[in-house]
């Protein structure tokens, strides 16, 4: 494995608007691969909605790309709504919990609003009531929420019970899949002094632990955990967790942050304050017991590093994201499952305030992960998200439901699928990538690619670069992109877009539609009845077998019809058109167009322009239909036997409406009389 994560793709800024604050980024991914962030927005511009504060979302897809609009996340929008926190749900779905502040001097609640969403975002949302305040005086904090993968959910919450001495308790409430919320099971009780923060994660046994600072007997603030059942029962005691360093009193221990590993069991991580803050962790097995020391992250010299975030990698290993106050910046550092750092510290995010940062993040299915924060860069807070790379090959097999989804690295990747419909995302490098069978979606990414899309009907990205695309069998969509490639649709009835740069496409069978785009290109249609376009560049164009339908777009182009009944449009450019064998119908439009109708009979348009109408020794029956002054026919006069003008005069018959040339065997050039045109010999050149 490589040993520091690599950038993904660039920074995103998750908030659309710059005005007010965008603060507290929260991200989750979802059964599908779609990521949302969410964070609080203060601005009275986009869309949150004032008094106060919300809470706003987007969706991402795997790739980082926008999925729908941004939305408000929270149920209710009278005055604030913050401090929250989200998990995911089945099926697509994610459920935000959030503290709701209505206005009432002495309210505050609790609230869940669980969302559906589709391909095209968020769809539907159910809100519910999670924990209120009915006495004065009492208050409910620092939520934090995960699912249990059942559609249930549990919500942690600090409540302050203004009838105790020690008024200071950890809740817990469970909300079952069909939305009916349990009584509150006391996870901690008795702390002198408020939580800072909750943090939950479900472990591989199924159970959930909830991570959480309160202040001990002999005045410290400390770290505990509690692990709690999906029937909101208490496994054990709550533990505190208890380090050397963190004995003397005085100390101040804060900002827990807890995940659940992919090969089982769980890391807490903390900020120490004395006289200086550092971040500690400690990894514990699923039943709670100590795995190791607990460890620093950075233990050199005086440091001011806090709010850490953890994040669990699929290869078993975490990250641990926090700010270092010293210096300004948002960094991680990566460790392995055994809690061995791997690489160095990382920075990813310069010139923060000093005071908070937030870090989150989460990782990805696929093996990457995400670390989010907030800037202050344009003077009000915005929120931000690196997608990160921890792997050195693609994971394999596809993860996601229910598509799977195979996600390339920065590197040149081999990538085959299997007979399943899955996303593939070759990404950067020089990519080699076989769908195998099955309705693929496959984007290539940035570089030189070869990509086969095999059975099935594909839909094929190049993306930037000299690539190499097989449709193979089935109806394939196919988008070169930019750079110069070869495209073969193959099989079925392909939709084939070049893209910019100098394309060289077969459609070969199936009645295909390609677009050259921008570029000389070199396009084939092959078998089928084909609609060609060659859109900007002088392209060469090839109908094949069917009836093909050609169109050169601007450029000085050159269009064979082939076998059938073509139609071939010049269009803008000094084209060249041959319509092959077929009855075929050819339009030069704008420009000096050369126009052969071919074995046929053949209709010609020469359109704007002085036109050459070319008809040779077994061109058929073919019509001049808008024969003007400035244009030429080009006869094979030799071959019929013509040397003379009189000898042309022999064979030409004029009647009412057009002047017909039967040169015998079958050919015979019908000139339709134009207004302003009478035909002479100096309308032809003999060759």
């Amino acid at each position: 494995m490589p040993a520091t994560p690599v950038p993904w793709i660039e920074p995103i800024r998750l908030n659309p608007n710059l005005g007010g604050d965008q603060e507290n980024p929260e991200l989750t991914q979802l059964t599908n691969g779609m990521v949302v962030a969410l964070w609080e927005d203060t601005a009275r511009g986009g869309p949150a909605k004032p008094p106060g504060r919300d809470i706003v979302g987007q969706l991402y897809d795997v790739a980082g790309n926008k999925v729908g609009r941004p939305f408000i996340a929270n149920g209710t929008t009278a005055n604030n709504e913050r401090g929250f926190d989200v998990a995911a749900l089945p099926n697509g779905g994610f459920v935000v919990v959030y503290l709701d502040e209505p206005g009432q001097p002495t309210e505050r609640l609790i609230r869940a609003t669980e969302w559906q969403t589709d391909a095209s975002g968020v769809t539907s949302s159910t809100n519910r009531m999670i924990a209120s305040t009915p006495r004065p005086g009492d208050v409910v904090n620092h939520v934090s929420v995960d699912g249990f993968g059942d559609g249930s959910y549990l919500v942690a919450y600090s409540h302050r019970d203004t009838r105790d001495a020690n008024p200071f308790e950890i809740r817990t409430k469970v909300v079952s899949a069909d939305g009916k919320v349990s009584f509150a099971n006391f996870a901690d009780t008795g702390s002198r002094q408020a939580t800072t923060a909750t943090d939950t994660a479900l472990l591989s046994n199924g159970n959930m632990v909830v991570a959480y600072d309160y202040t001990g007997s002999n005045g410290d603030r400390e770290i505990a955990f509690r692990i709690v059942t999906p029937g909101n029962d208490n496994v054990g005691p709550s533990r505190t967790i208890v380090a050397a360093n963190t004995s003397n009193i005085g100390d101040v221990d804060r900002d827990a942050t807890v995940v659940a590993l992919a090969g089982g069991g769980f890391v807490v991580a903390w900020t120490e304050v004395d006289t200086d803050s550092d971040i500690l962790f400690v990894r514990y097995n699923n039943a709670g017991t100590p795995l190791g020391r607990v460890q620093f992250v950075n233990a050199a010299g005086v440091d001011n590093h806090d709010e850490p975030h953890l994040i669990a990698l699929a290869d078993g290993g975490f990250v641990i994201v926090y700010n270092d106050q010293a210096d300004r910046t948002v960094v991680f550092q990566r460790y392995d499952a055994s809690g061995n750092k791997i690489g160095r510290e990382v920075t990813i995010a310069e010139n923060v305030r000093e005071d908070s940062t937030d870090p989150g993040g989460i990782g990805l299915a696929d093996g990457r992960f995400i670390a989010a924060y907030e800037t202050s860069a344009t003077g009000n807070e915005d929120s931000w998200a690196h997608f990160l790379d921890p792997r050195d090959r693609p994971n394999d097999p596809g993860v996601y439901a229910p598509t799977p989804v195979i996600v390339g690295t920065i590197g040149d990747d081999r990538i085959k699928g299997t007979g399943l419909s899955e996303k593939i995302y070759g990404h950067f490098g020089n990519d080699t990538i076989d769908g195998g069978r099955g309705f693929d979606f496959i984007d290539g990414g940035p570089g030189f690619d070869f990509i086969l899309g095999r059975g099935g009907n594909d839909t094929i990205l190049g993306g930037a670069g000299f690539d190499a695309i097989s449709g193979n069998a089935g109806n394939d969509s196919i988008q070169g992109n930019a750079g110069n490639d070869t495209i073969d649709g193959g099989i079925g009835n392909d939709t084939i877009d070049g893209g910019i740069g100098a394309d060289v496409i077969m459609g070969k069978g199936g009645n295909d539609t390609i677009f050259g785009s921008d570029g000389f290109d070199v396009l084939s249609g092959n078998n089928g009845n084909d609609l060609i376009k060659g859109n900007a560049g002088n392209d060469l164009i090839f109908g094949g077998l069917g009836n093909d339908r050609l169109d050169g777009g601007i450029g000085a182009d050159t269009l064979f019809g082939g076998s059938g009944s073509d139609r071939l449009f010049g269009k803008a450019g000094f084209d060249a058109l041959n319509g092959g064998n077929g009855n075929d119908t050819l339009y030069g439009n704008a420009g000096n167009d050369t126009l052969n109708g071919g074995a046929g009979n053949d209709l010609l348009y020469g359109g704007l322009g002085a036109d050459t109408f070319a008809f040779f020794k077994g061109n058929g029956r073919d019509t001049i239909m808008d024969m003007q002054e400035v244009d030429t026919i080009l006869l094979e006069a030799t071959a019929f036997g013509i040397t003379s003008a009189q000898q042309l005069n022999n064979r030409t018959t004029e009647t009412a409406s057009a002047y017909v040339l039967d040169f015998g065997g079958g050919d015979v050039l019908k000139i339709l009389k134009t207004p302003g045109f009478n035909l002479d010999i100096g309308d032809f050149n003999f060759i």
